[in-house]
């Protein structure tokens, strides 16, 4: 059972490497990607590395007890790029809204953007429930929600 008061962020590190891994090659998680396409650990070692020495990206994961997922923004026009995932083993408990928000808090920046393809229902709802607006998409299949809290 998720204590839900004892949900915390933390910057995720190298040690996350497989685990991060293992949540981006999880079938749903490519199947709601936009690049669906499997890739080796090598190559996503060398991605994650990079991705965590990069200034215009903060890379959080969600922490109960144990991981429960994860959450990427990264610099994207004039605001941030939001990617999510939740563990399989902690969907469909409301974590998904949880992250989305929760992050948004913990970065105190204003714009956001999210590409969400046409057929993950779940995050669709997720990002209309905290208000974002859909406009013009520029990848094929994807809806592109943003939010300005300014």
């Amino acid at each position: 059972m998720i204590e839900f008061a004892k949900l915390h962020f933390r910057r995720a590190n190298i040690e996350d490497a497989l685990l991060t891994y293992k949540w981006a090659i999880d079938p749903i998680v490519r199947n709601n990607s936009i690049n669906k396409e499997l890739f080796s650990f090598e190559s996503h070692l060398q991605w994650f590395e990079k991705k965590l020495l990069d200034s215009n990206s903060t890379y959080l994961i969600l922490m109960e007890r144990f991981p429960l997922g994860q959450i990427r923004f990264d610099r994207f026009r004039d605001g941030w790029l939001i990617s999510f995932l939740i563990d399989e083993l902690f969907r469909n408990n409301g974590l998904g809204k949880l992250i989305v928000n929760k992050g948004i808090e913990y970065t105190k920046e204003k714009k956001f953007f999210a590409y969400v393809v046409e057929h993950n229902i779940a995050s669709i709802n997720i990002f209309q429930k905290l208000m974002f607006t859909e406009i013009s998409s520029d990848i094929q299949n994807t809806k592109l929600f943003v939010k300005n809290y300014a």
